[in-house]
């Protein structure tokens, strides 16, 4: 009996065993490898996710934002519909904040879900072409909160959302080919927001992450 049962091990531990001649993988192949977080960024605890959007929407940077993109359709004429008037620079003030609003709220929504830093997180580096790159790689990635780089899912929905709210709100504005260019021309746009947070050249240093609409 007791021989039936020594076979018995014997014969479920074989497999694991090691052949002869066989290379054995290093115990640290075994071991998940964990980056160490990237200097500068946020845990969790240090967010105050609430302050920061509602910063995002009201503050001097957001309204400078509305009023560059509110200016910029209005000389460019944009919807065509509205007229180059006062009464239509309101509306277009209008429907810009609309946007920032949609954008900032699905942004912050969408980083607090998948526990990202809503913030732009300055380059540990030195030397203006590093940083320039570092701001670059950070229109498409954030960090989350154990400071890993991912890519900025939360700002490519913000993009979206505020690009359907817009066409949904300017007349001509609702094709697929609009939203989706518009929606590019934010997440892209961000990357001017990025240089200035990184050489500190806004206000409020770089503790915004929004994105440009």
């Amino acid at each position: 009996m007791r021989g039936a049962l020594a076979a018995l091990v014997v014969a479920l531990a074989w497999p694991a065993l090691p052949l002869s001649g066989q290379p054995v993988a290093p115990v640290s192949r075994l071991v998940p490898v964990v980056k160490p977080p990237y200097p500068g960024s946020r845990r969790a605890d240090e967010i105050d996710r609430p302050r920061e959007m509602v910063g995002d929407i009201v503050g001097w940077v957001a309204l400078g934002r509305v009023v560059w993109s509110s200016g910029y359709d209005q000389v460019a004429g944009s919807p065509t519909p509205w007229p180059r008037t006062i009464e239509s620079y309101g509306r277009r003030v209008a429907t810009r904040s609309a946007q920032l609003v949609s954008i900032e709220l699905s942004r912050h929504a969408m980083a607090a879900a998948l526990g990202r830093d809503p913030a732009y997180v300055p380059c540990a580096c030195e030397g203006r072409w590093a940083r320039l790159g570092h701001a670059t790689l950070g229109v498409l990635t954030d960090f989350d909160v154990h400071g890993q780089r991912r890519f900025a899912w939360p700002r490519v929905t913000g993009a979206v959302v505020g690009a359907v709210v817009l066409g949904q709100l300017q007349p001509g504005q609702g094709k697929a080919g609009t939203v989706a260019w518009r929606a590019a021309t934010t997440v892209g746009g961000g990357w001017f927001g990025n240089v200035a947070k990184e050489f500190d050249l806004m206000p409020g240093g770089t503790t915004k992450g929004g994105t440009s609409p």
